[in-house]
């Protein structure tokens, strides 16, 4: 009897494990058409290859969370195909070029809607719940958006839904910009009260993309005034933007056009104490010797200081560190920065060498 209980908690242990993960089945696509059939639902193919971070951040992070674990096992039979393998075929078939993809079948293998790259749980639910209902379509969700009334759900709905819609990474832009105007509209028409409602999040989450949006300058006016945990969240993603930017101009990623944008962030770095150990402090002293528009000079200021970054910052510097010489840059300042980067390999991780290979190689090119 004690063996038998003690198998019986076993079980339903397992079952709630498997229950609250999405369920990928270890059938072949043919196997999951046919369960697809027997129980009334569609087959959700997950084209993954094993090279592919943004698919293995979707297996350890995205799938297993329980709500979107949920809606998957009840909507779908899930099946993980990789692309380069035993998937092959299908991915040949569904003319699969990017990863991940996944893709939504009928039990008669007709697709119902794609869609591809990481995507957060909530966002992933969302586009599938759009494949699953024809009366989520973009044209008609667009005349529900133009009569009115917009509310949160239908907007965040038709956003996505124009999303779901891009095949290739051309796409995504042309329909992130539509999709960015959609929510912009709707947004400067909100009153103060409803753009700090907890509904309204999704602006700032999925559609506030730098520290220069006029969606995060309001956050940081007005981040008092939203309740907890929306407060907590507001100085996380303005944490989030604002480092992504200091960072892009440390390495060149975005070009500096504006000085006063540099005391705005330093500024910004003080009111959301992002600065705790002094480590972004080092990397403003290196964006403020760049403005000073002296290859030169700034060459010289990197021997010197170079060893004050972190690993981590020396790594992004070091990655990308051409970028910073300009388009053109003459056969003298191409000579100092390469004596720059060979004065440091002594002192550098065996990844930042890495890095300074492929650097050196452009810069020391005859």
């Amino acid at each position: 009897m004690k063996k038998f209980l003690f198998t019986l908690v076993l079980t339903m242990a397992a079952t709630l494990v498997a229950s609250a993960q999405t369920n990928f089945r270890k059938i072949t696509y043919a196997e999951a058409l046919q369960a697809a059939r027997a129980e009334g639902k569609l087959v959700f193919i997950d084209f993954y290859t094993t090279w592919c971070g943004p698919c293995m951040k979707m297996s350890k992070e995205v799938f297993p969370q329980q709500q979107l674990g949920a809606f998957m096992n009840e909507k779908f039979v899930c099946i993980q195909l990789d692309a380069e393998k035993e998937g092959k075929d299908q991915a040949d078939q569904f003319k699969i070029n990017a990863y991940p993809t996944f893709v939504v079948v009928d039990p008669d293998g007709k697709e119902q809607g794609r869609t591809l790259g990481f995507h957060q749980a909530d966002d992933m639910q969302g586009q599938l719940t759009r494949m699953l209902d024809p009366t989520l379509s973009v044209e008609t969700l667009r005349q529900k958006f133009e009569q009115g009334p917009r509310t949160p759900e239908l907007v965040k709905t038709y956003a996505g839904a124009i999303l779901e819609g891009a095949q290739t990474e051309a796409d995504y832009r042309v329909a992130g910009a539509k999709a960015r105007q959609v929510v912009m509209t709707y947004f400067n028409g909100l009153t103060d009260e409803q753009r700090v409602a907890p509904e309204n999040m999704f602006i700032y989450r999925l559609y506030t993309i730098t520290a220069l949006d006029s969606t995060a300058n309001y956050l940081m006016e007005n981040r008092q005034r939203f309740a907890q945990p929306e407060r907590h969240e507001v100085d996380s993603i303005l944490g989030v933007l604002n480092r992504n930017l200091i960072y892009a101009y440390f390495n060149g990623g975005m070009p500096i056009e504006d000085k006063s944008v540099i005391a705005t962030l330093k500024e910004r770095v003080k009111k959301l104490e992002l600065d705790p150990k002094g480590e972004l402090k080092m990397v403003f002293d290196f964006i403020d010797a760049y403005t000073q528009k002296d290859i030169n000079g700034y060459l010289n200021f990197c021997q010197r200081n170079f060893s004050k970054l972190t690993q981590d910052q020396q790594d992004l510097f070091i990655s990308t560190f051409v970028r910073l010489l300009g388009e053109n840059p003459s056969q003298q300042t191409k000579q100092q920065a390469a004596a720059f980067m060979r004065s440091q390999l002594a002192t550098m991780s065996p990844r930042t060498i890495s890095y300074s290979a492929m650097q050196l190689e452009y810069l020391e090119r005859k």
